[in-house]
């Protein structure tokens, strides 16, 4: 197969067999990327139905969109041989690295932490891996730990109805060229948890079983379950316990406890959400002197990691008790020894304001770290506070509202200035108070670095490479040009580095989520871009020699050398629970080259929330008993039906809930954003908008869930549908307009015409709705300053203000 080419793959090495098949390294010509094809055993591939259902639960499986799991690509058959492609992850497997003996306990505990990651993201989307084992799990030469063949165990399985031809394959614990033969099964016998040894069903548990495994031979360097035999290793699975004395004397007492809740045999005793083991695992990681008496010693207390020492400021602990809209700072005493203790302080907000979590930092600190600049939001009115460290309240540098409203702030350099953007323009301001100077125009800016030179770098709009231009004002020139060949749909949050040499920014493809995104470095002498990291957002040099980021509201740190502009070591945690914005790629934190980090704290994901039903007497009764991430509630036409958004692991799909037999079906799979579902009247269709193919345009897709996705509008600009007229025959929907901001259009759904523009202001239009005769729109605008709504008739002559405040 060396040299070979399926359809666009050139594949170009082997890196492996078994039993799901032979998998290789290939060349994706048309995205220019590496990547791992898996091709499938003939015994899948010559089953035409077993394919079908294949593809199905594939495309269930690569909509998992997780940094901790190897992503699917795609499904692709050539020349009769049927193939999956995946993400191509370098490094060894968990498997080598136990090889060369036990792991330390907090490397292992860390790897552990992402691999729950990996189980929690899954298993809340309803996928089980069900073929949980070292050699299944790879760690990057970044330190990242990626679980790999997520699902693939079900999705090869045969269907139940086939039951009566052979043994189900889900059965298995080795899945082998001969697995057609008497009680071979999928899977690895030694990770088998004791339902599926007897031939049971797999579920979440089991893969909580089998992390409980995977952790115990990484304290331990030893197989737990192993035997001459299949049958020997399944008898010791259901019968014996695993030797608890062989776990090193410095295991602390929390993760014993886990790990015999994660193997005990009977699955109702067995820990019933990986999150469990999760918040266990946290819990030691950042207080491990906490069970000090028990189960670590005072030679090992001593011996604090690398990247502590390196980072003073880390040493304070994680916080994980905080009120929304606080902010936090730390700085390191002046002392460098690595147990001394840094200064904490809390900034409590005024009531009824609240940090704003939009775009970029709204907490930045001066130069010198003395300072604090951040943004409140009150209705529709922001205001930039300056705060010194050693005084009790900040003042206001400068308070807008509605277009003019300020936001993302930076210093210069000296610190007697402080930058900031509006959706329309970059402006400065003297610390010491005065009037704001335009310096450009921008288009809903994404980040602004001022660089020693006098120089700002910065991102005009969401969907553009980097600019710069004097900080005096003047025209600004490109820096660098998306790539489009690689996909490339933004440059965005840049940092001018210390000396000047180069300029750190986050790289994105335009999906739904940062999570995938890369951390880059420009090279102004030569304009060589260098990928530093992948997987995080919002990257930041600190002067102690590291690069710090962001990723799911963990920020990271990694060695970097500033001469080199090179990583030069592994990724650890430092801080959990930094505001951040998964769809923006931003954070809420900032550090100043004195060591002092301030950050708002907070999630990265939406709050859950209950879905309710409310009647005309004020009685609640809830669709679902889960809390979770909903939005966007619509009752088709008839009321038997509800569309709305569910969001898991920050992706949001379309679901429809059938209100009589009370069972939701899932709509939209794609990987990307499906929000904003609005029904047709005839309630057989539903509009919705997504961002599978850049912005976010408007698709459409049968209620019932038949048929393809069909897309309605391509436009390099964000649209959201809200309401069809009565007669079935318009959509209106809003447009983002880099000029006149949101504007309300119009567009025939029988295809015959093309979209109108209804209504274009200096100010934003929002939320169109018909009235139930069709001859009104009403609409939200701030033109008052505020936020009110109005009603306009279809014809667009004329509208009356019928709201006040």
């Amino acid at each position: 197969m060396i040299g070979k080419s399926l359809a666009h793959f050139k594949i170009t090495a082997k890196l492996g067999e078994g039993g799901m098949g032979e998998v290789y390294r290939g060349e994706d010509s048309k995205l220019g990327r590496d990547v791992a094809l898996k091709v499938l055993p003939d015994i899948f591939a010559q089953d035409a139905d077993r394919m079908a259902r294949f593809a199905r639960e594939a495309q269930v499986l690569a909509s998992l969109n997780h940094p901790n799991i190897a992503g699917i690509y795609q499904v692709e058959q050539s020349d009769g041989v049927h193939f999956l492609v995946m993400e191509l992850v370098e490094g060894e497997t968990l498997a080598e690295r136990i090889a060369r003996g036990p792991l330390p306990t907090e490397e292992a505990l860390r790897i552990a932490l992402q691999l729950t990651l990996a189980l929690e993201a899954a298993h809340e989307r309803g996928i089980v891996h069900r073929d949980l084992k070292p050699a299944n799990v790879k760690i990057t030469p970044q330190g990242q730990v990626k679980a790999l063949d997520f699902g693939l165990a079900k999705a090869l399985e045969d269907d139940p109805s086939d039951a009566g031809s052979q043994p189900p394959l889900a059965h298995s614990p080795t899945l082998t060229a001969h697995m057609t033969g008497v009680g071979v099964l999928l899977g690895t016998a030694a990770y088998m948890s004791p339902e599926q040894a007897r031939g049971g069903t797999a579920d979440r548990r089991s893969d909580i079983w089998a992390f409980g495994i995977v952790l115990t031979e990484m304290l331990t360097g030893k197989t737990v379950y192993a035997g001459k035999t299949l049958s020997d290793t399944l008898a010791g699975v259901l019968a014996r316990e695993p030797e608890w004395e062989s776990l090193p004397k410095d295991t602390p007492t929390s993760v014993r406890r886990v790990l015999e809740r994660c193997l005990a045999k009977d699955v109702r005793d067995r820990l019933q959400a990986i999150g469990e083991a999760r918040i266990a695992i946290e819990n030691y990681l950042e207080d491990p002197e906490a069970e000090q008496a028990e189960a670590i010693t005072a030679a090992e207390v001593a011996k604090i990691p690398a990247w502590r020492s390196a980072l003073p400021w880390a040493l304070t602990g994680l916080l994980t008790v905080a009120l929304l809209g606080s902010l936090f700072v730390f700085r390191p005493e002046a002392a460098t020894t690595a147990t001394a203790a840094p200064l904490r302080m809390r900034i409590s907000l005024p009531e009824q304001k609240s940090i704003f979590r939009g775009y970029g930092s709204s907490a930045v600190l001066s130069p010198d770290g003395r300072k604090v600049a951040y943004v409140f939001s009150q209705g529709v009115r922001y205001e930039i506070f300056l705060h010194s460290l050693d005084q009790w309240e900040g003042t206001a540098l400068t308070s807008e509202g509605g277009e003019s409203r300020p936001y993302q702030p930076f210093f210069s350099p000296d610190g007697d200035w402080l930058g900031f953007v509006t959706p329309t323009e970059m402006k400065k301001v003297p610390v010491s108070g005065g009037t704001p100077i335009t310096l450009a125009k921008v288009n809903l800016a994404r980040g602004s670095s001022w660089g020693p030179d006098g120089t700002i770098v910065f991102a005009p709009n969401p969907r553009s490479g980097l600019h710069r231009l004097p900080s005096a004002g003047g025209e600004s020139e490109p820096l660098t040009e998306l790539d489009e060949e690689k996909g490339e749909a933004s440059h965005r949050w840049p940092q001018v580095l210390p000396g000047g040499k180069g300029i750190l920014f986050t790289s994105h493809t335009g999906t739904s989520n940062f999570y995938d995104a890369n951390i880059e470095v420009v090279v102004l002498e030569t304009g060589e871009r260098r990928v530093l990291h992948r997987g995080g957002t919002f990257g930041r040099y600190v002067e102690s020699g590291h690069l710090v980021y962001v990723n799911r509201g963990t920020l990271f740190a990694v060695p970097f050398d500033l001469e080199r502009l090179e990583v030069t070591g592994s990724a650890a945690p430092v801080v959990e629970g930094v505001a951040a914005s998964s769809s923006e790629g931003s954070a809420q934190y900032s550090v100043s080259p004195d060591g002092t980090l301030v950050y708002v704290s907070g999630t990265g994901s939406s709050p859950t929330v209950s879905a309710v039903r409310v009647d005309r007497h004020g009685n609640s009764t809830p669709f679902w008993e889960e809390q979770q991430v909903y939005g966007s509630p619509r009752f088709s036409p008839g009321g038997k039906y509800l569309a709305i958004e569910i969001e898991k692991d920050d992706q949001s799909d379309i679901w429809v809930y059938d209100i009589e037999r009370d069972v939701p079906t899932r709509l939209t799979f794609d990987a990307a954003d499906d929000e904003q579902p609005v029904w047709t009247p005839d309630g057989k269709q539903i509009i919705f908008s997504s961002k599978r193919d850049g912005p976010s345009n408007i698709y459409r897709k049968t209620a019932d869930g038949s048929g393809e996705v069909e897309r309605l509008t391509e436009v390099d600009r964000d649209q959201y549908p809200r309401s069809v007229s009565p007669d079935g025959k318009t959509l209106a929907y809003g447009e983002q307009n880099p000029d006149t901001l949101w504007d309300l259009w119009l567009m025939p759904l029988d295809g015959d015409g093309e979209p109108e523009e209804f209504l274009a202001t200096p100010f934003m239009e929002l939320l169109p709705a018909f009235s139930p005769d069709g001859r009104w729109i009403t609409y939200f605008s701030n033109e008052s300053d505020v936020w009110e709504v109005y009603v306009r008739p279809t014809s667009g002559r004329g509208k009356w203000q019928i709201s006040s405040g």
